[in-house]
Parts: C-alpha cells; structure tokens; sequence
C-alpha cells in the first residue's frame, strides 16, 4: 500500500467573522480581543499585533499570547466605551508575519488600519 503525505503549504487565514468580538461589533464587554485562524497558530512576531484607539490611533499597551488558532490581545487597561456613541472605540493591527502555522507557513495578508478589525465597547 502507497503512503499518503500530505503536506501544508499555506498559511494561516483570519477569520474576523467568528472572532470575538467579530469585526465591526458593537456592544462588545468582553476582557480580550480573541481573533481568530482556520488552524492552529504559532506566535512569530507579537511586536506586529498592535492595539489603538480608534480616534486619535495611539497605540495602547497590550499583551499578545496565542492559543490553539486564536491570538489573543489583553489590553493592559481594561476596554472601556471611549466614544460612548456606539461608534468603533478599538482597533487593531495584525502585520503580515505576526504568526504561522505549526508547519512554519507566515500569515501574510495582515489586518491594517482603523477598518481591518474594529469595535465598540459597550
């Protein structure tokens, strides 16, 4: 009988409409932003995960981590409703090369910019 190999060639995808909260959300009151990949991930390069503040697009202190396929951003002071208007309060970048996959594949699209992944909280 023939072995079958199968091998990973390409790199982890962002899933934003099942992270948490999902991009563009509203109402959110959760401690962590968890965004989520179509596979198991492996932190490369946290200096490339940012968080800001939506308004004025400081860069907030935040601690990056990884679990199974989420990276996981714990700001480090707690989300609040900056805007208090139900507008976006966050958002945050992922730089191309942030992450891979367990076979050493980049994740190369990247989330930039205050319309890549943004949200309120409540």
């Amino acid at each position: 009988a023939a072995l079958a190999v199968t091998v990973d060639i390409l790199g982890p995808v962002i899933a934003l409409g099942t992270s948490t909260p999902v991009g563009g959300a509203g109402g959110y009151a959760g401690p962590v932003a968890t965004i989520d990949f179509n596979e198991a991930v492996v932190l490369v390069n946290g200096a490339l995960v940012t968080l800001h503040d939506f308004a004025s697009s400081a860069q907030l202190g935040a601690s990056i981590s990884v679990a199974g396929g989420d990276l996981v951003v714990t700001p480090d002071i707690a989300f609040s409703n900056i805007s208090a208007d139900g507008t976006s309060d966050y958002y945050i970048n992922i730089g191309a090369g942030a992450v891979s996959d367990i076979a050493g594949n980049l994740e190369i699209t990247g989330v930039n910019g205050q319309g890549g992944y943004d949200f309120d909280i409540a």
